[in-house]
Protein backbone atom coordinates (compact mmCIF):
# COMPACT_ATOMS: atom_id res chain seq x y z
CA UNK A 1 0.00 0.00 0.00
CA UNK A 2 1.59 3.31 -1.05
CA UNK A 3 1.78 5.75 1.91
CA UNK A 4 0.19 9.23 1.71
CA UNK A 5 2.48 12.57 0.75
CA UNK A 6 2.71 14.77 3.03
CA UNK A 7 0.00 17.72 2.95
CA UNK A 8 0.90 20.36 4.91
CA UNK A 9 0.31 20.75 9.12
CA UNK A 10 -2.03 18.09 10.71
CA UNK A 11 -5.68 18.25 11.14
CA UNK A 12 -5.69 18.21 15.15
CA UNK A 13 -3.52 21.28 14.91
CA UNK A 14 -6.60 23.30 13.78
CA UNK A 15 -9.03 22.78 17.07
CA UNK A 16 -5.90 23.66 19.14
CA UNK A 17 -5.41 26.78 17.39
CA UNK A 18 -8.78 27.85 18.33
CA UNK A 19 -9.03 26.20 21.54
CA UNK A 20 -6.06 28.67 22.96
CA UNK A 21 -8.33 31.56 21.87
CA UNK A 22 -10.97 30.41 23.78
CA UNK A 23 -8.64 29.82 27.04
CA UNK A 24 -7.03 32.94 26.47
CA UNK A 25 -10.29 34.91 27.07
CA UNK A 26 -9.97 33.80 30.91
CA UNK A 27 -7.10 35.90 31.30
CA UNK A 28 -6.56 39.56 31.35
CA UNK A 29 -7.61 41.14 27.80
CA UNK A 30 -7.14 44.99 28.43
CA UNK A 31 -5.08 46.58 31.13
CA UNK A 32 -5.94 50.34 31.98
CA UNK A 33 -3.09 52.33 32.59
CA UNK A 34 -2.30 56.08 34.52
CA UNK A 35 1.01 57.45 33.72
CA UNK A 36 2.49 54.45 33.30
CA UNK A 37 0.81 52.62 36.25
CA UNK A 38 -2.07 49.74 35.70
CA UNK A 39 -5.15 51.00 37.52
CA UNK A 40 -6.92 48.05 36.51
CA UNK A 41 -7.59 45.15 33.96
CA UNK A 42 -10.54 42.92 32.25
CA UNK A 43 -10.29 39.58 31.49
CA UNK A 44 -12.14 38.49 28.11
CA UNK A 45 -15.34 36.46 29.35
CA UNK A 46 -15.61 39.70 31.89
CA UNK A 47 -16.28 41.66 28.35
CA UNK A 48 -18.19 38.93 26.79
CA UNK A 49 -20.70 38.64 30.09
CA UNK A 50 -21.02 42.41 30.40
CA UNK A 51 -18.61 43.24 33.58
CA UNK A 52 -16.41 45.19 32.22
CA UNK A 53 -16.09 48.73 34.43
CA UNK A 54 -16.91 51.76 33.09
CA UNK A 55 -15.02 55.01 33.13
CA UNK A 56 -16.36 56.29 36.81
CA UNK A 57 -15.37 52.75 38.19
CA UNK A 58 -11.40 52.69 36.73
CA UNK A 59 -11.06 54.11 40.52
CA UNK A 60 -12.11 51.36 42.24
CA UNK A 61 -11.39 48.04 40.35
CA UNK A 62 -9.93 45.00 41.52
CA UNK A 63 -6.09 44.79 41.13
CA UNK A 64 -5.67 48.96 41.76
CA UNK A 65 -7.50 50.15 45.03
CA UNK A 66 -6.89 53.78 45.36
CA UNK A 67 -4.86 54.24 42.43
CA UNK A 68 -7.41 56.40 40.27
CA UNK A 69 -8.76 58.51 43.20
CA UNK A 70 -4.67 59.35 43.59
CA UNK A 71 -4.22 60.45 40.33
CA UNK A 72 -7.85 62.45 40.57
CA UNK A 73 -6.36 64.28 43.68
CA UNK A 74 -2.89 64.93 41.69
CA UNK A 75 -4.22 66.27 39.01
CA UNK A 76 -6.34 68.66 41.45
CA UNK A 77 -3.47 69.56 43.31
CA UNK A 78 -1.05 70.61 40.81
CA UNK A 79 -3.04 73.99 39.05
CA UNK A 80 -3.29 74.88 43.20
CA UNK A 81 0.22 74.34 43.77
CA UNK A 82 1.27 77.06 40.06
CA UNK A 83 -0.65 79.42 41.42
CA UNK A 84 0.22 79.49 45.58
CA UNK A 85 2.81 82.54 45.79
CA UNK A 86 4.02 83.92 49.12
CA UNK A 87 1.18 84.73 51.21
CA UNK A 88 0.26 83.29 53.76
CA UNK A 89 -2.94 82.48 53.10
CA UNK A 90 -2.14 80.34 50.25
CA UNK A 91 0.51 78.76 52.45
CA UNK A 92 -1.77 77.56 54.48
CA UNK A 93 -4.50 76.46 52.33
CA UNK A 94 -1.70 74.11 50.89
CA UNK A 95 -0.53 73.28 54.29
CA UNK A 96 -4.26 72.30 55.01
CA UNK A 97 -4.56 70.07 51.92
CA UNK A 98 -1.07 68.21 52.72
CA UNK A 99 -2.41 67.32 55.97
CA UNK A 100 -5.46 65.79 54.49
CA UNK A 101 -3.65 64.35 51.49
CA UNK A 102 -1.75 62.58 54.49
CA UNK A 103 -4.82 60.81 55.62
CA UNK A 104 -6.09 57.16 54.34
CA UNK A 105 -8.20 57.35 51.42
CA UNK A 106 -10.90 54.45 51.82
CA UNK A 107 -11.40 52.21 48.70
CA UNK A 108 -14.63 52.78 46.78
CA UNK A 109 -16.80 49.67 46.21
CA UNK A 110 -17.36 47.26 43.93
CA UNK A 111 -18.67 49.02 40.08
CA UNK A 112 -21.72 47.73 39.55
CA UNK A 113 -22.34 45.48 36.72
CA UNK A 114 -24.00 48.25 34.49
CA UNK A 115 -22.02 47.91 31.08
CA UNK A 116 -24.00 45.61 28.58
CA UNK A 117 -21.94 42.36 26.97
CA UNK A 118 -19.47 43.99 24.10
CA UNK A 119 -20.65 42.68 20.57
CA UNK A 120 -17.07 42.52 19.38
CA UNK A 121 -16.00 40.39 22.23
CA UNK A 122 -18.85 37.92 21.43
CA UNK A 123 -18.01 37.63 18.51
CA UNK A 124 -14.97 36.87 18.47
CA UNK A 125 -15.59 33.87 21.08
CA UNK A 126 -18.14 32.57 18.76
CA UNK A 127 -15.60 32.23 15.84
CA UNK A 128 -12.99 30.49 18.43
CA UNK A 129 -16.03 28.31 19.40
CA UNK A 130 -16.80 27.53 15.73
CA UNK A 131 -13.18 26.83 14.66
CA UNK A 132 -13.46 23.78 17.18
CA UNK A 133 -16.99 22.69 16.01
CA UNK A 134 -16.00 22.88 12.58
CA UNK A 135 -13.27 19.89 13.77
CA UNK A 136 -16.09 17.25 14.86
CA UNK A 137 -18.10 18.13 12.28
CA UNK A 138 -16.21 18.22 9.46
CA UNK A 139 -16.78 19.33 5.92
CA UNK A 140 -15.27 19.13 2.36
CA UNK A 141 -14.40 23.35 2.35
CA UNK A 142 -13.36 23.17 5.85
CA UNK A 143 -9.86 24.86 5.17
CA UNK A 144 -11.80 27.72 3.54
CA UNK A 145 -13.93 28.37 6.48
CA UNK A 146 -10.83 27.98 9.25
CA UNK A 147 -9.10 30.93 7.12
CA UNK A 148 -12.21 32.98 7.69
CA UNK A 149 -12.92 32.25 11.22
CA UNK A 150 -9.07 33.14 11.97
CA UNK A 151 -9.46 36.16 10.02
CA UNK A 152 -12.40 37.73 11.42
CA UNK A 153 -11.43 36.90 14.96
CA UNK A 154 -8.28 38.74 14.02
CA UNK A 155 -10.19 41.73 13.24
CA UNK A 156 -12.50 41.67 15.59
CA UNK A 157 -9.70 41.72 18.37
CA UNK A 158 -9.00 44.90 17.41
CA UNK A 159 -12.43 46.16 17.02
CA UNK A 160 -12.66 45.17 20.25
CA UNK A 161 -10.26 47.37 21.81
CA UNK A 162 -10.90 49.90 19.85
CA UNK A 163 -14.49 49.61 21.05
CA UNK A 164 -13.33 49.75 24.89
CA UNK A 165 -10.73 52.50 24.48
CA UNK A 166 -13.72 54.82 22.62
CA UNK A 167 -16.30 54.00 25.79
CA UNK A 168 -13.38 55.06 28.54
CA UNK A 169 -13.03 58.53 26.42
CA UNK A 170 -16.36 58.98 26.04
CA UNK A 171 -17.46 58.86 29.68
CA UNK A 172 -16.63 62.01 30.91
CA UNK A 173 -16.98 61.16 35.08
CA UNK A 174 -12.80 61.15 34.96
CA UNK A 175 -12.42 62.73 31.27
CA UNK A 176 -14.22 66.62 32.98
CA UNK A 177 -12.24 65.99 36.08
CA UNK A 178 -8.48 65.12 34.84
CA UNK A 179 -8.88 65.10 31.08
CA UNK A 180 -9.92 63.17 28.60
CA UNK A 181 -7.05 60.58 27.36
CA UNK A 182 -5.51 60.16 31.23
CA UNK A 183 -6.25 56.75 30.72
CA UNK A 184 -5.03 54.66 28.13
CA UNK A 185 -6.09 50.83 27.34
CA UNK A 186 -3.18 48.57 26.62
CA UNK A 187 -3.39 44.75 25.38
CA UNK A 188 -2.73 42.14 27.51
CA UNK A 189 -1.41 38.48 27.88
CA UNK A 190 -4.86 37.43 26.94
CA UNK A 191 -5.23 39.32 24.00
CA UNK A 192 -1.85 38.37 22.57
CA UNK A 193 -2.44 35.34 22.67
CA UNK A 194 -5.93 34.74 20.95
CA UNK A 195 -4.44 37.15 18.27
CA UNK A 196 -1.83 34.55 18.10
CA UNK A 197 -4.06 31.51 17.77
CA UNK A 198 -6.11 33.13 15.33
CA UNK A 199 -3.20 33.53 13.06
CA UNK A 200 -1.99 30.50 13.75
CA UNK A 201 -5.02 28.80 12.34
CA UNK A 202 -4.96 30.79 9.20
CA UNK A 203 -1.08 30.21 8.74
CA UNK A 204 -1.76 26.37 8.94
CA UNK A 205 -4.73 26.49 6.43
CA UNK A 206 -2.65 28.27 4.09
CA UNK A 207 0.21 25.60 4.25
CA UNK A 208 -2.42 23.34 4.04
CA UNK A 209 -3.60 25.12 0.89
CA UNK A 210 -0.54 25.39 -0.58
CA UNK A 211 0.39 21.81 -0.53
CA UNK A 212 -3.00 20.02 -1.05
CA UNK A 213 -3.64 22.84 -3.99
CA UNK A 214 -7.46 22.88 -2.96
CA UNK A 215 -9.82 22.90 0.17
CA UNK A 216 -11.06 20.08 0.52
CA UNK A 217 -11.53 17.94 3.49
CA UNK A 218 -8.43 16.47 5.34
CA UNK A 219 -10.09 12.97 5.82
CA UNK A 220 -11.17 12.40 2.68
CA UNK A 221 -8.44 11.58 0.27
CA UNK A 222 -8.85 12.18 -3.31
CA UNK A 223 -10.23 9.35 -5.59
CA UNK A 224 -8.08 8.86 -8.59
CA UNK A 225 -10.76 8.28 -11.72
CA UNK A 226 -11.01 4.85 -13.63
CA UNK A 227 -8.17 4.45 -15.85
CA UNK A 228 -9.20 2.56 -18.89
CA UNK A 229 -7.29 -0.72 -19.31
CA UNK A 230 -4.26 -0.30 -21.03
CA UNK A 231 -1.98 -2.72 -23.28
CA UNK A 232 0.36 -4.86 -21.92
CA UNK A 233 3.87 -4.52 -23.54
CA UNK A 234 3.65 -7.49 -25.03
CA UNK A 235 0.42 -6.74 -27.06
CA UNK A 236 2.05 -3.31 -27.87
CA UNK A 237 5.09 -5.19 -29.50
CA UNK A 238 2.77 -7.72 -31.59
CA UNK A 239 0.12 -5.37 -32.39
CA UNK A 240 -3.49 -5.50 -32.05
CA UNK A 241 -5.35 -8.64 -30.62
CA UNK A 242 -7.95 -9.31 -33.80
CA UNK A 243 -10.49 -12.20 -32.73
CA UNK A 244 -11.02 -15.20 -35.14
CA UNK A 245 -13.85 -17.24 -35.57
CA UNK A 246 -14.43 -20.11 -33.75
CA UNK A 247 -14.10 -22.90 -36.89
CA UNK A 248 -10.83 -21.66 -37.59
CA UNK A 249 -12.03 -19.39 -40.83
CA UNK A 250 -10.62 -15.23 -40.99
CA UNK A 251 -10.82 -12.99 -38.52
CA UNK A 252 -14.18 -11.65 -37.50
CA UNK A 253 -14.82 -8.17 -39.13
CA UNK A 254 -12.42 -8.57 -42.28
CA UNK A 255 -13.02 -10.25 -45.73
CA UNK A 256 -12.18 -13.66 -47.20
CA UNK A 257 -9.00 -13.86 -49.31
CA UNK A 258 -10.45 -14.64 -52.63
CA UNK A 259 -9.11 -17.96 -53.64
CA UNK A 260 -8.70 -20.42 -56.86
CA UNK A 261 -10.10 -23.54 -57.38
CA UNK A 262 -8.01 -26.62 -58.06
CA UNK A 263 -10.39 -28.19 -61.04
CA UNK A 264 -10.38 -32.45 -59.66
CA UNK A 265 -7.76 -34.68 -60.92
CA UNK A 266 -8.74 -38.11 -62.20
CA UNK A 267 -9.51 -39.74 -59.31
CA UNK A 268 -12.75 -41.53 -58.57
CA UNK A 269 -13.53 -39.55 -55.49
CA UNK A 270 -13.05 -35.63 -55.83
CA UNK A 271 -11.31 -34.18 -52.64
CA UNK A 272 -12.53 -31.18 -51.03
CA UNK A 273 -11.09 -27.75 -52.62
CA UNK A 274 -8.40 -26.30 -51.24
CA UNK A 275 -7.88 -22.51 -51.48
CA UNK A 276 -4.06 -22.55 -53.32
CA UNK A 277 -2.63 -18.57 -53.18
CA UNK A 278 -2.12 -16.71 -55.98
CA UNK A 279 2.11 -17.40 -57.38
CA UNK A 280 4.41 -14.61 -56.76
CA UNK A 281 4.94 -12.19 -59.38
CA UNK A 282 8.37 -12.77 -61.28
CA UNK A 283 10.98 -9.86 -60.66
CA UNK A 284 11.84 -7.24 -62.69
CA UNK A 285 14.03 -7.90 -65.70
CA UNK A 286 17.17 -5.69 -65.57
CA UNK A 287 17.40 -3.51 -68.95
CA UNK A 288 19.73 -5.68 -71.76
CA UNK A 289 23.21 -4.56 -71.45
CA UNK A 290 24.79 -2.78 -74.79
CA UNK A 291 26.66 -5.37 -76.76
CA UNK A 292 30.27 -5.41 -76.89
CA UNK A 293 31.96 -2.89 -79.64
CA UNK A 294 32.96 -4.65 -82.63
CA UNK A 295 36.36 -4.30 -83.28
CA UNK A 296 36.46 -3.79 -87.51
CA UNK A 297 38.93 -6.06 -89.30
CA UNK A 298 39.56 -8.31 -86.36
CA UNK A 299 39.59 -11.57 -85.64
CA UNK A 300 38.45 -12.89 -82.63
CA UNK A 301 40.56 -15.04 -80.66
CA UNK A 302 40.25 -18.33 -79.23
CA UNK A 303 38.88 -17.16 -75.69
CA UNK A 304 36.31 -14.90 -77.28
CA UNK A 305 35.20 -17.74 -79.98
CA UNK A 306 34.97 -20.45 -76.66
CA UNK A 307 32.84 -17.83 -74.98
CA UNK A 308 29.41 -17.85 -76.00
CA UNK A 309 27.72 -14.64 -76.51
CA UNK A 310 25.91 -12.79 -74.33
CA UNK A 311 22.92 -12.24 -76.45
CA UNK A 312 22.38 -16.23 -76.29
CA UNK A 313 22.64 -16.61 -73.13
CA UNK A 314 18.78 -16.95 -71.45
CA UNK A 315 17.33 -14.09 -69.32
CA UNK A 316 16.85 -16.31 -66.28
CA UNK A 317 20.61 -16.81 -66.49
CA UNK A 318 21.92 -13.43 -66.72
CA UNK A 319 23.17 -11.40 -63.93
CA UNK A 320 20.87 -8.92 -62.17
CA UNK A 321 23.55 -7.11 -60.61
CA UNK A 322 24.15 -3.38 -60.91
CA UNK A 323 26.85 -1.78 -62.41
CA UNK A 324 29.08 -0.47 -59.47
CA UNK A 325 29.10 2.93 -58.53
CA UNK A 326 32.04 5.45 -59.90
CA UNK A 327 35.00 5.62 -57.82
CA UNK A 328 34.67 8.71 -55.42
CA UNK A 329 38.07 11.40 -55.67
CA UNK A 330 39.80 10.70 -52.59
CA UNK A 331 38.94 13.68 -49.34
CA UNK A 332 41.62 16.69 -49.27
CA UNK A 333 41.92 19.10 -46.23
CA UNK A 334 40.69 21.35 -49.06
CA UNK A 335 37.06 19.69 -49.64
CA UNK A 336 36.71 17.90 -46.16
CA UNK A 337 35.04 21.05 -44.37
CA UNK A 338 32.73 21.72 -47.10
CA UNK A 339 32.33 18.99 -48.82
CA UNK A 340 27.94 18.88 -48.39
CA UNK A 341 28.23 22.46 -49.72
CA UNK A 342 27.73 24.32 -52.75
CA UNK A 343 30.41 26.47 -53.82
CA UNK A 344 30.00 29.73 -52.20
CA UNK A 345 31.70 32.87 -53.28
CA UNK A 346 33.47 35.03 -50.49
CA UNK A 347 32.21 38.17 -49.58
CA UNK A 348 34.42 41.23 -50.27
CA UNK A 349 36.22 42.78 -47.74
CA UNK A 350 34.20 45.55 -46.33
CA UNK A 351 35.17 49.15 -47.30
CA UNK A 352 36.85 50.93 -44.37
CA UNK A 353 36.86 54.16 -46.09
CA UNK A 354 35.24 56.55 -43.56
CA UNK A 355 35.32 59.84 -43.50
CA UNK A 356 36.94 61.29 -40.21
CA UNK A 357 35.95 64.60 -40.20
CA UNK A 358 32.13 64.16 -40.47
CA UNK A 359 31.74 60.64 -39.47
CA UNK A 360 33.64 59.98 -35.89
CA UNK A 361 30.61 60.21 -34.24
CA UNK A 362 28.35 58.12 -35.83
CA UNK A 363 27.96 55.50 -33.32
CA UNK A 364 26.73 57.78 -30.86
CA UNK A 365 24.44 59.27 -32.85
CA UNK A 366 23.14 55.50 -33.86
CA UNK A 367 22.44 55.21 -29.93
CA UNK A 368 20.24 58.08 -29.67
CA UNK A 369 18.28 57.24 -32.97
CA UNK A 370 18.13 53.57 -31.94
CA UNK A 371 16.62 54.31 -27.95
CA UNK A 372 19.41 52.95 -26.69
CA UNK A 373 20.95 55.74 -25.39
CA UNK A 374 17.99 55.99 -22.95
CA UNK A 375 17.23 52.34 -21.84
CA UNK A 376 20.75 51.68 -20.62
CA UNK A 377 20.87 54.68 -18.07
CA UNK A 378 17.24 54.17 -16.77
CA UNK A 379 18.07 49.97 -16.30
CA UNK A 380 20.63 51.75 -14.00
CA UNK A 381 18.70 54.14 -12.62
CA UNK A 382 16.26 50.67 -11.74
CA UNK A 383 19.13 49.11 -10.18
CA UNK A 384 20.19 51.91 -8.21
CA UNK A 385 16.50 52.57 -6.84
CA UNK A 386 16.41 48.62 -6.09
CA UNK A 387 19.24 48.55 -3.39
CA UNK A 388 17.84 51.75 -1.94
CA UNK A 389 15.11 49.88 -0.95
CA UNK A 390 17.09 47.28 0.90
CA UNK A 391 19.34 49.84 2.35
CA UNK A 392 15.80 51.75 3.64
CA UNK A 393 15.59 48.25 5.60
CA UNK A 394 18.68 49.20 7.41
CA UNK A 395 17.66 51.93 8.67
CA UNK A 396 13.91 50.70 9.82
CA UNK A 397 15.54 48.02 12.03
CA UNK A 398 17.70 50.81 13.78
CA UNK A 399 14.85 53.21 14.83
CA UNK A 400 11.76 50.71 15.07
CA UNK A 401 13.30 48.54 18.29
CA UNK A 402 13.03 52.57 20.19
CA UNK A 403 9.30 52.78 21.11
CA UNK A 404 6.48 50.80 22.55
CA UNK A 405 4.28 48.14 20.47
CA UNK A 406 3.42 50.54 17.95
CA UNK A 407 6.72 51.15 15.95
CA UNK A 408 7.79 47.58 15.97
CA UNK A 409 4.30 46.64 14.37
CA UNK A 410 5.00 49.84 12.05
CA UNK A 411 8.51 48.94 11.19
CA UNK A 412 7.57 45.32 10.23
CA UNK A 413 5.09 46.26 7.78
CA UNK A 414 7.96 49.14 6.48
CA UNK A 415 10.02 46.26 6.04
CA UNK A 416 7.93 44.00 4.28
CA UNK A 417 6.92 47.36 2.05
CA UNK A 418 10.69 47.84 1.28
CA UNK A 419 11.28 44.24 0.09
CA UNK A 420 8.04 43.93 -2.07
CA UNK A 421 9.92 47.70 -3.44
CA UNK A 422 13.11 46.00 -4.08
CA UNK A 423 11.47 43.16 -5.90
CA UNK A 424 9.40 45.45 -7.79
CA UNK A 425 12.22 47.96 -9.43
CA UNK A 426 14.66 44.75 -9.46
CA UNK A 427 11.67 43.58 -12.06
CA UNK A 428 10.65 46.61 -13.77
CA UNK A 429 14.48 47.24 -15.02
CA UNK A 430 14.16 44.20 -17.35
CA UNK A 431 11.40 45.47 -19.43
CA UNK A 432 11.81 49.32 -19.55
CA UNK A 433 12.93 48.14 -23.73
CA UNK A 434 9.53 46.19 -24.27
CA UNK A 435 7.41 49.13 -24.95
CA UNK A 436 9.48 50.42 -27.79
CA UNK A 437 8.81 49.33 -31.14
CA UNK A 438 11.57 48.58 -33.77
CA UNK A 439 11.83 51.59 -36.03
CA UNK A 440 9.95 53.45 -34.32
CA UNK A 441 10.70 57.18 -34.18
CA UNK A 442 9.50 57.97 -30.56
CA UNK A 443 11.76 55.89 -28.19
CA UNK A 444 11.89 58.46 -25.31
CA UNK A 445 7.89 58.58 -24.48
CA UNK A 446 7.65 54.75 -24.15
CA UNK A 447 10.61 54.62 -21.34
CA UNK A 448 9.26 57.50 -19.74
CA UNK A 449 5.79 56.24 -19.16
CA UNK A 450 7.33 52.68 -17.73
CA UNK A 451 9.25 55.03 -15.35
CA UNK A 452 6.10 56.58 -14.28
CA UNK A 453 3.75 53.38 -14.27
CA UNK A 454 6.80 51.81 -11.73
CA UNK A 455 6.37 54.54 -9.86
CA UNK A 456 3.04 54.72 -9.34
CA UNK A 457 2.65 50.82 -8.73
CA UNK A 458 5.35 51.11 -6.01
CA UNK A 459 3.87 53.90 -4.26
CA UNK A 460 0.83 52.27 -4.30
CA UNK A 461 2.34 49.20 -2.51
CA UNK A 462 4.05 50.82 -0.15
CA UNK A 463 0.89 52.80 1.23
CA UNK A 464 -1.33 50.21 1.01
CA UNK A 465 0.62 48.12 3.33
CA UNK A 466 2.79 50.92 5.79
CA UNK A 467 -0.62 52.64 6.01
CA UNK A 468 -2.25 48.86 7.31
CA UNK A 469 0.55 48.55 9.48
CA UNK A 470 0.83 51.58 10.61
CA UNK A 471 -3.01 51.77 11.95
CA UNK A 472 -2.55 48.55 13.67
CA UNK A 473 -0.01 49.85 15.33
CA UNK A 474 -1.35 52.95 16.23
CA UNK A 475 -4.41 50.63 17.38
CA UNK A 476 -2.40 49.13 19.54
CA UNK A 477 -0.21 51.01 21.39
CA UNK A 478 -2.88 53.74 21.90
CA UNK A 479 -0.76 56.54 20.39
CA UNK A 480 0.12 57.91 16.75
CA UNK A 481 2.99 55.66 15.35
CA UNK A 482 6.36 56.74 14.63
CA UNK A 483 6.64 58.57 11.12
CA UNK A 484 10.04 57.45 10.42
CA UNK A 485 10.74 61.04 9.53
CA UNK A 486 8.69 61.32 6.10
CA UNK A 487 7.12 64.38 7.39
CA UNK A 488 3.78 65.32 7.35
CA UNK A 489 2.79 64.92 3.80
CA UNK A 490 0.90 61.85 2.74
CA UNK A 491 3.43 59.46 3.65
CA UNK A 492 3.89 60.85 7.10
CA UNK A 493 -0.07 60.59 7.81
CA UNK A 494 0.18 57.17 5.99
CA UNK A 495 3.13 56.51 8.69
CA UNK A 496 1.76 58.12 11.45
CA UNK A 497 -1.58 56.05 11.27
CA UNK A 498 -4.59 57.36 11.09
CA UNK A 499 -6.88 54.82 13.53
CA UNK A 500 -9.37 52.42 12.77
CA UNK A 501 -9.90 54.53 9.06
CA UNK A 502 -6.36 53.25 8.32
CA UNK A 503 -7.39 49.84 7.91
CA UNK A 504 -10.20 50.97 5.30
CA UNK A 505 -8.23 53.95 3.56
CA UNK A 506 -4.99 52.71 2.59
CA UNK A 507 -5.25 50.11 0.73
CA UNK A 508 -7.96 52.02 -1.05
CA UNK A 509 -5.61 55.05 -1.50
CA UNK A 510 -2.71 52.46 -2.97
CA UNK A 511 -4.99 50.93 -4.74
CA UNK A 512 -5.82 54.86 -7.21
CA UNK A 513 -2.18 55.60 -6.88
CA UNK A 514 -1.61 52.36 -8.61
CA UNK A 515 -4.92 52.52 -11.58
CA UNK A 516 -4.23 56.37 -12.00
CA UNK A 517 -0.48 55.93 -12.67
CA UNK A 518 -1.25 53.26 -14.74
CA UNK A 519 -3.90 54.30 -16.85
CA UNK A 520 -1.29 57.74 -17.87
CA UNK A 521 1.33 55.53 -18.53
CA UNK A 522 -1.25 53.62 -21.14
CA UNK A 523 -2.27 57.06 -22.26
CA UNK A 524 1.03 57.50 -23.32
CA UNK A 525 1.82 54.68 -24.66
CA UNK A 526 -1.69 54.95 -26.71
CA UNK A 527 -0.35 58.27 -28.12
CA UNK A 528 2.98 56.58 -29.33
CA UNK A 529 1.15 53.88 -31.22
CA UNK A 530 -1.29 56.11 -33.03
CA UNK A 531 1.67 58.23 -33.97
CA UNK A 532 2.99 55.19 -35.69
CA UNK A 533 0.84 54.01 -37.09
CA UNK A 534 -0.25 57.43 -39.34
CA UNK A 535 3.70 57.37 -39.90
CA UNK A 536 3.57 54.12 -41.40
CA UNK A 537 0.48 54.95 -43.29
CA UNK A 538 1.61 57.77 -44.99
CA UNK A 539 4.82 55.43 -45.85
CA UNK A 540 2.73 53.31 -48.00
CA UNK A 541 0.81 55.65 -49.49
CA UNK A 542 3.45 57.15 -50.93
CA UNK A 543 4.21 54.20 -52.28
Amino acid sequence: MAMPTPQGPHRALFPGAFALVVVCFLFTFLEFRRDGNQVGEVTGMSLVLGEAPDAAGLMGVPGGPGKGQDAVAEQERQPREQRSGGDAVEQARRFLEQQQAQTPVQELPEPVDATPPNVWAILTLLCAVGGIVLFFIGMRQELAVWIALGTVGAILLFLLQHDVRAMVAVQDDLGETIGKGAFTVVPGIGFWGALVGFCAAVAMAVMRVMATGKGRSFGKEPVEPDKPIGKTPEQKVAGPVVPTSPGGGPPIGEAPTPSRQVPPGPSLRPGPTVPVPDPPSPPPKPPPLPPPPVMAHSTPSMRQQAEPSSSHVPPENRSTKPPPPPPTPPLTPRNMENQDQPHQVPPAPPSNAVNVFTGFARPFFNLIDSGTLYRKPFKIFYTVLAVLNLLSILGILGVMFKGGVGPIITGLFTIFALWVGFQLWWDRKEKVGSFVTPGSEFVALPVFSHLFQTIGEWSGAFVAIVGVGASLGSLLSGSSAPSFGYGSGLLGMVMGGMGIGGLIASPIIGFLILIVSRAIAEQIRALVAVANNTKAIERNTKR
